[in-house]
């Protein structure tokens, strides 16, 4: 049916579950960090559906403290600049729990190895608060009748409560909103979350959304 003008797109609210994400896109094509402009690629996935893109919104846990020197000042670079974009950023600040880690060395599992001496201990950060916040503003965004669609990039199953309530309430409102749930093609894991429709991404989508600045994320990672 040809546009007229007259008519209105559907809302479409994109979700960045960015570690989620980044997963994904590493698994898939090697990706090495967080290279995509999400406003971009959330607008090509939007044209893609033929919904117009109302707000998007991007969380990632930041490090503190000095660990992992890289990402401490890409981010400190790039949130910012999405902010001005006028992406609504949610990055609290990571914390660490330390686990043991076989050693790669000399395959000893102690925390501090006691055949070679080298440390073996690995940091795992505790994501939880992003997915809380995920799930939080799903369904508060449905009971706002803040969007007619929802795209999350994000495969985390923590996430299908929180989409199944956001699609009672819509339905209780008798509104049909559609939810999808955005990855890359080519990971090992092809599955939606639960009660999203898939919207899988190639390449050639992919490609010219990325970032041309670079936020001194460097050439080769030190």
């Amino acid at each position: 049916m040809e546009n007229t003008g007259t008519e209105k797109l559907p809302r479409a609210n994109a979700y960045f579950d960015v570690q989620n994400l980044f997963k994904s896109l590493k698994e898939a094509w090697g990706v090495r960090y967080n290279e995509y402009d999400p406003v971009k690629l959330a607008q090509a996935i939007a044209d893609r559906r033929g919904w117009a893109l109302e707000t998007v919104y991007f969380y990632t846990g930041t490090p503190t403290g000095g660990r992992r020197r890289n990402l401490e000042r890409f981010w400190g670079n790039k949130l910012p600049a999405l902010r001005k974009q006028g992406v609504q950023v949610f990055a609290p600040s990571l914390k660490y729990d330390n686990h043991s880690a076989e050693c790669p060395a000399c395959r000893g599992s102690e925390i501090s190895c006691m055949r070679c001496g080298r440390l073996d201990s690995i940091e795992i950060p505790r994501e939880k608060t992003v997915d809380v916040r995920i799930a939080l503003d799903l369904v508060l965004h449905a009971q706002d009748q803040l969007c007619d669609a929802a795209i999350i990039f994000s495969q985390d199953q923590d996430l299908q409560e929180a989409v199944r309530e956001a699609k009672n309430i819509t339905l209780r409102q008798e509104r049909q909103v559609t939810f999808v749930s955005a990855f890359p093609m080519g990971v090992s894991n092809s599955k939606a979350i639960t009660y999203c429709s898939r919207e899988i991404f190639c390449r050639d989508v992919y490609e010219p959304c990325i970032d041309p600045d670079r936020y001194s994320w460097p050439e080769y990672d030190d």
